[in-house]
């Protein structure tokens, strides 16, 4: 599988601190991942500890084909931010790992 960055996303890890390998972990160990009914982009979610907080760590990534994931950005969001975003029909669950 070969990753790929946007210009935007690049920007955002150097600003949030977030790194390109934790990055990858969110969407190679997703607990959930969604479709943005807005953006049209595919949304990885995993919970991890980030600058000494457990926080929820979201990847935007469009899979243009199978083995290229192209991420678009990352941020971190809170659950309540996850699930206004669902309830609002935003963010449409795509699976959930138990």
């Amino acid at each position: 599988m070969k990753f790929f960055f946007s210009d935007h996303f690049l920007l955002q890890v150097k600003e949030r601190r977030i790194s390109k390998k934790l990055a990858k972990l969110v969407y190679l160990q997703a607990e959930k991942k969604y479709f943005d009914t807005l953006t049209k982009h595919r949304i990885a979610i995993v919970q991890t500890k980030h600058l000494g907080k457990t926080r929820s760590i979201m990847v935007a990534f469009d899979a243009i084909i199978e083995d290229e994931i192209w991420f678009v950005t990352v941020y971190p969001l809170s659950n309540e931010e996850i699930e206004k975003r669902v309830k609002q029909g935003r963010w449409i669950i795509e699976n959930e790992k138990n």
